[in-house]
């Protein structure tokens, strides 16, 4: 929108000679569907032949109408797995607009997400575990569950692996924002073998009950013994079973 107005008007500090002057800024605010957003609105003025000014209307402030207007779109369509030319051709726009709308509104809703306050959630269970992307990126994960079974994702953590850097920067952020564990009872927390998980919940809530998980459990298991893992709805009746086949062994 600057470089529009300098079009127009020419650099601030040599206006141009000519029937366009700047006109200042104005806050306006731009409806989306995910709501109002302030900015300041460049304004160019022009003088007409009757010498009356009217106002220019700049090209760039309606461009920024109409991609503030589509970046949700554009999310939902690269949500649903479509590609840049596939948002492209449904928004109207080209693929470097949709990649660029698509980095910014992503970077916006991440922020949002990662920064948003957890004090209203009255913590019954934790679980923390770590997803491989790969062999060499791990993201661990944090989520809640409240006292009505509901569900929270809290927020996670990239790294090389489960290691105790990753593992304590997820806690202290999440402890950071709020989270109280333990308000009037001992928490639950669910989490793989990690030493560096189980160190750092004991150290960020050490009256916390701390639960292997026994999906992780099964699939050690399974490993030792060299045989295939059964669906995840079997996993409690075939460990109960082992563990009573153990028990009668000794």
């Amino acid at each position: 929108m600057a470089q529009e107005v300098t079009d127009w008007c020419g650099e601030s500090y040599h206006p141009a000679n000519g029937i366009y002057r700047r006109g200042g800024t104005e806050p306006v605010t731009i409806t989306t569907s995910s709501g109002k957003e302030p900015i300041a609105k460049r304004r160019v003025r022009m003088m007409q032949d009757n010498g009356e000014e009217c106002e220019v209307r700049l090209n760039a402030y309606e461009e920024i109408r109409r991609s503030k207007g589509i970046f949700d779109g554009i999310l939902e369509g690269m949500t649903h797995g479509a590609s840049n030319s596939g948002v492209g051709q449904m928004t109207g726009t080209s693929k470097g607009t949709v990649a660029k709308a698509w980095k910014a509104r992503s970077n916006e809703l991440l922020t949002a997400f990662r920064t948003r306050d957890l004090t209203g959630i009255d913590v019954l269970a934790r679980y923390v575990d770590g997803i491989f992307l790969g062999q060499e990126r791990c993201v661990v994960v944090a989520m809640a569950i409240d006292t009505k079974g509901s569900k929270h994702l809290l927020d996670f953590e990239e790294g090389s692996s489960e290691n105790a850097e990753v593992v304590d920067g997820l806690l202290a952020r999440i402890a950071a924002r709020g989270l109280v564990v333990g308000r009037d009872r001992r928490v639950l927390v669910l989490r793989d073998g990690s030493a560096a998980i189980a160190k750092a919940v004991s150290h960020f809530w050490p009256d916390a009950v701390q639960q292997e998980c026994l999906v992780h459990v099964e699939r050690v298991v399974c490993a030792i013994r060299s045989q295939p893992c059964p669906p995840t709805a079997q996993i409690p009746d075939r460990l109960a079973r082992k563990l009573a086949e153990s028990a009668a062994g000794e």
